[in-house]
């Protein structure tokens, strides 16, 4: 095997990789968004009139 081919698998192997922690991290964003709206649910904004 040559260094070239090594290289380019290598940086293969971290293209994927990196495409697997954007998804990962897509997938907890969008969990975190809804929870986030769960809570905008369960507390009440405050405005001026309830002070």
């Amino acid at each position: 095997m040559n260094k070239a081919f090594m290289r380019d698998d290598s940086i293969s192997r971290i293209k994927k990789d990196t495409d697997l922690i954007k998804n990962e991290l897509e997938k907890q964003r969008v969990i975190l968004q809804e929870i986030l709206e769960l809570l905008k649910q369960l507390v009440p904004p405050k405005n001026e009139e309830n002070k």
